[in-house]
């Protein structure tokens, strides 16, 4: 479930342009998880930065009282893994 999402932006985007979106793991603690993403226009070889965004969910599960916080599942955990930035040292 998503508990926070943000998005600022930068530049226009116009019809027909190429935009790459990088995503990056913030954090990983217990049930949530926050990530970052990039927005570049891309265009004949070179990017330009048009929006930066943020997006933290939480793993919940029903109980008989509502939502409740349940344990990150073990193959999610593995597939972020890869977009922890390069030296993080988690």
């Amino acid at each position: 479930m998503t508990v926070d999402c943000a998005c600022e932006f930068f530049a226009e985007l116009y019809a027909m342009d190429t935009v790459t979106i990088r995503m990056s793991l913030a954090a990983m603690d217990g049930h949530r998880v926050a990530m970052r993403f990039d927005y570049y226009r891309s265009d004949r070889g070179s990017e330009q930065l048009v929006a930066r965004g943020s997006q933290t969910i939480a793993v919940m599960r029903r109980g008989p009282d509502g939502m409740v916080p349940a344990e990150l599942p073990v193959e999610l955990a593995t597939a972020l893994a890869a977009y922890e930035p390069i030296g993080s040292g988690r």
